[in-house]
């Protein structure tokens, strides 16, 4: 039903993740560098900063990849159906729950190893990519009673904390 999407939906999402992932990079690399100068590299709240840029910047892409295949849908079809909505979700949180283990790994796989043990990583990465996107699935929801249609003025795409 939406094959004929994939290709530019691809491209699209792919550039974004492309673009978060630089952002983010660079973010952590600050972080550092201030943690390093103010000698708390090596502590639980360093850790959390770091896990709450990466956190951000899979939120971003997220949010990005509902708006994405809104557009296109909408594009095509003029409207959105409960049926869209439902394959929206299903792209955004396919790719949260894949996330969520790499971003778990990423707080694990730290050089010298983490300060705060590996399993709490995990259910934190796991509980956040969750959160984020049941976040989105309320945002689409709310849209969609409110105006009857999903409209992008209608979400909040915003980056939330």
């Amino acid at each position: 039903m939406y094959e004929d999407l994939q290709p530019l939906a691809n491209l699209r999402i792919g550039k974004v993740i492309e673009q978060c992932t630089q952002d983010m990079e660079r973010q952590v690399v600050a972080a550092n560098r201030h943690l390093a100068a103010n000698g708390s590299v090596l502590s639980g709240g360093a850790e959390m900063q770091k896990f709450n840029i990466r956190a951000g910047s899979l939120e971003t892409i997220c949010r990005n990849i509902a708006r994405t295949w809104l557009e296109l849908i909408r594009k095509r079809n003029r409207t959105i159906t409960r049926d869209d909505v439902t394959f929206v979700m299903q792209q955004v949180e396919g790719f949260a729950l894949t996330q969520a283990k790499s971003l778990g790994s990423a707080m694990v796989n730290t050089p010298g190893g983490p300060v705060v043990r590996g399993k709490f990583w995990m259910d934190q990465a796991d509980t956040k990519m969750r959160k984020i996107a049941g976040d989105i699935r309320r945002d689409l929801r709310d849209s969609t009673t409110r105006t009857r249609s999903v409209s992008d003025a209608g979400l909040n795409f915003s980056h939330r904390q």
